[in-house]
């Protein structure tokens, strides 16, 4: 069987590396925001209010690069416990 090149190990690719990366930030993450009842889609929406309150659904839509019927569907719950 042949071997591959050292540089074509997938594992030493810059997208894996980043990808790897950012699976532990979202583990990080989902530890952090659990003490507070909160699930890491919440964290986009969050941190896009903290720096900007008072915007629009298609504006978060658009900061999170979500569609509008999935940002209106994850606060509607919010709006009912009156976050």
């Amino acid at each position: 069987m042949p071997v591959k090149p050292s540089h074509l190990e997938p594992k030493l690719s810059a997208g894996y590396q980043v990808r790897k990366c950012h699976r532990r930030f979202d583990r990080l993450l989902n530890f952090y925001l659990a003490h507070h009842n909160l699930k890491t889609g919440f964290w986009y929406y969050l941190r896009i209010l903290w720096l900007q309150d008072g915007v629009s659904q298609k504006y978060l839509s658009d900061m999170t690069n979500v569609a509008e019927n999935t940002t209106a569907s994850i606060l509607t719950p919010w709006l009912r416990k009156g976050w």
